[in-house]
């Protein structure tokens, strides 16, 4: 069966802090309620409602408040490169700070509070100057947020029918139900007022309403003849869009006063970002031309080299400078001589909306300068860890630009010789056997070892076995020669093709010592077991074989291979999954260490990688891979 090599990507880095609400799982202050949900109609929210939005997470690492800064010369974002993790940046490009360590996705700054919603589809609160996050609503997934006014936010979020609309009142906590229904997610604000459409089921249609923060009341917006659909709103009007004539109206945010305009943009502009005074736009017929539109008409301010940049998003527009952030998407390889695999490449841009100009800023926050005055160090790996490390490589070499050695994959023996031999700065595999930490020894080599995460030993068989759970005793009795055909299992009335690896081999160092508990290990060779070089071809065999069974690590199998053409078998009843490796309940759990050399000095780039392993976002790395992180 033909490999099929995971596509690894940036964004799927960000993926991943499995928050509890918006923390790291770390012990939590009592968060204060959240006054109860009411109804744009005034009817109090049912009590499971209630409950749900009362709901708070765990709390973030707590940051270090940072010094104030003029609201007008900062924004704030949740940074793409490194998971969302909430900075501040001066418009100008300098004082990256970190102000939050969450998983966030959209960020709006509230005065002194920041709103967010997380990768957990969470709306979340804190501190503008940096602090412990908590969440603020729970019972649906968010998916999207817009500012009305300084004090009020728009959120709306999915459901198992429609999306409902709510808002928030980041002063009293209070969060109203705006309607029960909400087409799409073109909800606009403008002079402290917001328009959003509701779609009548029967009908297919759509109105429009106009939604007041100070009274809390929503009301109708003129609706026309036609099918619009609202395209923007700034500068106090509306601006929708008749797709049967073509034709373009605004009507005032407060009057609702309705009149046809003479516009010639493109029904598909993208809007960027509004500064107060003028709106920035994408140009649909040109996903690279910046518009700025204002009174006085509508003029290009920026065109984007479309070979640069595939995606522009908005990040922040205040000042008469808009945030923007740009990905480059290519299948490029990190090394000569390995497979490509997609990329991302994200920057983030300050365009001048008076000048015209755009440049880029500093984005990198804490990650990125990790090896600003040095190289990455040169890895060494077992084979299961092959895909975290190119993870590794795509975030630092590709995205922070770190120069540094290629890593090797001396496989999990071979690696500690390479950190013994002085071949290598850390490595990432096992824990060393009897014989590598007598050649540590002998070197006079003293590792520094920490357990950085666990995962999995998962047993495979072909899919013609007709068995898919094992116990302890069944297991050892076939790998021991005493059960030879599937049917003596309930399976197939087929022979049993048995697969092993080589003594040296990670994998198999894992099967004598959680199988056999490193006693009474049989001679698998003169049982007439089939041995497998490496694990890769232990997997195929499986996958070709329909009645062959073998074993390998399970976030190697889950991030290499396609798994269509396996059995992965559950052991006494319990299948191998993140879950089930995480909470423990999986028998044949085990666990991968981050070695170097003892004496490697505190600022050495191989100490500073050390010292990575355990942070949010490292763990977020490994969670991506299916590892679970042990600290």
């Amino acid at each position: 069966m033909k490999i099929r090599r995971t596509i690894l990507c940036l964004l799927a880095l960000c993926l991943v802090f499995s928050l509890t609400g918006c923390g790291s799982g770390r012990p939590s202050d009592v968060i204060p309620d959240i006054p109860a949900v009411t109804h744009a109609s005034g009817e109090t929210a049912t009590p499971q409602e209630t409950a749900a939005v009362q709901e708070t997470a765990a709390q973030a690492p707590e940051a270090t408040p940072v010094p104030s800064a003029d609201p007008e010369s900062v924004f704030y974002f949740a940074n793409r490169l490194e998971t969302g993790r909430i900075y501040r940046q001066g418009l100008d490009g300098s004082g990256l700070t970190l102000i939050c360590d969450v998983e966030a996705e959209k960020v709006a700054e509230m005065g002194d509070t920041l709103c967010f919603t997380t990768r957990g589809e969470e709306l979340c609160r804190c501190p503008a100057a940096g602090g412990p996050a908590e969440t603020v609503f729970s019972e649906h997934d968010v998916y999207g947020i817009l500012k009305v006014t300084d004090t009020v936010l728009l959120f709306w979020c999915s459901t198992d029918r429609d999306p409902w609309l709510y808002s928030y009142d980041t002063v009293s906590g209070q969060i109203t139900r705006i309607t029960d229904r909400l087409f799409g997610s073109d909800v606009f604000a403008t002079e402290g007022m917001a328009v959003y459409p509701v779609s009548d089921p029967a009908t297919y249609s759509m109105d429009y309403f106009r939604f007041d923060p100070a009274t809390g009341e929503s009301v109708p917006c003129p609706k026309g003849e036609g099918q619009l659909r609202t395209v923007f709103a700034f500068g106090g009007g509306v601006y929708q869009h008749d797709a049967e004539t073509d034709a373009w109206y605004r009507y005032d945010i407060r009057t609702l006063e309705r009149a046809p305009v003479d516009y010639d943009g493109d029904e598909m502009d993208q809007i960027l970002g509004w500064d107060g005074k003028d709106l920035l736009l994408n140009n649909g017929s040109n996903a690279y031309q910046i518009i700025r539109l204002s009174d006085s008409g509508r003029t290009p301010v920026y065109l984007f080299p479309s070979e640069d940049h595939d995606e522009i998003s908005p990040v922040a527009c205040k000042g008469g400078t808009a945030i923007l952030c740009t990905v480059k998407y290519g299948e490029t390889p990190v090394f000569e001589n390995t497979e490509t695999w997609m990329t991302e490449r994200i920057r983030y841009y300050a365009l001048s909306v008076s000048e015209g100009t755009v440049k880029e800023i500093t984005e990198k926050g804490e990650a990125g300068r990790m090896f600003a005055d040095g190289s990455f160090p040169k890895l060494d790996v077992s084979t299961a860890r092959k895909p975290l490390v190119q993870a590794l490589c795509a975030l630092f070499f590709r995205n922070y630009g770190t120069p540094g050695a290629e890593p090797v994959n001396h496989k999990s023996h071979g690696a500690w010789l390479d950190l013994a031999d002085k071949g290598c700065d850390l490595i990432l595999v096992p824990a060393p056997t009897e014989e590598e930490t007598s050649y540590l020894k002998e070197k006079g080599v003293e590792a520094e070892i920490k357990v950085f995460g666990a995962d999995g030993l998962v047993f495979i068989c072909g899919t013609g076995a007709g068995v898919t759970n094992l116990s302890m005793e069944q297991l050892k009795s076939i790998y021991r020669g005493e059960i030879r055909n599937w049917k003596e299992l309930g399976g197939a009335d087929h022979a049993i093709t048995v697969f092993y690896r080589n003594d040296q081999s990670g994998s198999q160092r894992q099967f004598e010592k959680l199988v056999w508990q490193e006693k009474d290990i049989p001679d698998f060779g003169s049982l007439g077991f089939k041995i497998m070089t490496d694990m890769e071809t232990i997997v195929m065999e499986c996958q070709a074989d329909p009645y062959a069974i073998g074993y390998s690590i399970m976030t190697y199998l889950t991030d290499v291979f396609s798994n269509e053409n396996v059995v992965l078998m559950g052991i006494d009843g319990t299948a191998p999954t993140v879950q089930t490796v995480t909470d423990g309940s999986y028998p044949l759990t085990l666990q991968d260490v981050v070695a170097i050399r003892s004496d490697e000095a505190a600022d050495s780039p191989a100490r500073r990688l050390y010292e990575w392993f355990g942070t949010p976002q490292s763990d977020d790395v490994l969670r991506q891979h299916g590892l679970t992180p042990v600290h």
